[in-house]
């Protein structure tokens, strides 16, 4: 099983990414109040579409995403997956600060979630609503930036299973145990999941100096992981000829 990454920067100019958002991706983008956070979210799906369509060998307009709330039914938030074309291919969307990031996956769920540093300044705070005790008691003897980076660490493992398996934050994060910072990624209990027959595989990412990220695929057998990174000005270029 293959599990492709791909990593970008928000687009400079919203108007260069609308031709690719159908009507419920442009309400989606309206609601957004900041413009960094209406660029992120259509970068976001310009480059799944992009990506899906190289690896199904179709045109990135015909890519057609499908977004429902496993909760609440929603179509305006929830685990996007691919509608048409028909096909196996499971697909997540994350974003933080200046780096955009989507994960394609064969044969299971994927899930993948990047985190800025700097945007976790006082890790202390948000522990006890993300880290079960034992794994608080870990990063008891740990302070400054060491205990800010393996409290994301932990964060962005967690918030990749969590994605995959489409709960979100329906399911407290302080039940999903995973190994920590210092050793190999795995998940050590998520209620629910991985489904009968796979096994969920944890993978620390790459993302770039400032940022930590981590994927989570739920397939039956082994998954190779690869990472890439997709020059914005090259997003947009690859697109002209489709627009």
């Amino acid at each position: 099983m293959r599990c492709e990454i791909w990593w970008t920067t928000p687009a400079g100019d919203l108007d260069r990414c609308l031709p690719l958002l159908d009507d419920t991706e442009r309400t989606r983008v309206v609601r957004q109040h900041r413009e960094i956070d209406r660029l992120r979210f259509a970068t976001g799906r310009v480059l799944v579409k992009s990506v899906a369509a190289k690896w199904l060998g179709v045109a990135p307009q015909d890519v057609v995403l499908a977004v429902e709330c496993d909760t609440c039914g929603s179509a305006l938030h929830g685990k996007p997956r691919l509608r048409e074309p028909a096909s196996g291919v499971e697909i997540s969307i994350t974003h933080s600060g200046r780096r955009v990031g989507v994960a394609l996956a064969e044969g299971g769920p994927v899930g993948i979630d990047v985190e800025k540093e700097s945007n976790v300044t006082e890790p202390n705070l948000l522990e006890p609503y993300v880290l079960a005790r034992t794994e608080r008691e870990s990063l008891n003897e740990m302070t400054g930036e060491p205990r800010s980076r393996a409290f994301l660490r932990y964060w962005t493992r967690k918030e990749a299973i969590l994605k995959a398996s489409g709960a979100g934050l329906t399911t407290p994060m302080t039940r999903c145990l995973v190994s920590g910072p210092d050793e190999h990624a795995r998940a050590l209990s998520v209620p629910g999941f991985p489904p009968a027959g796979s096994s969920l595989h944890l993978v620390d990412l790459a993302p770039g100096g400032g940022y930590i990220g981590a994927v989570a695929v739920a397939v039956p057998g082994p998954v190779e992981v690869s990472e890439n990174f997709w020059d914005r000005s090259e997003l947009f270029g690859s697109l002209g000829s489709h627009l």
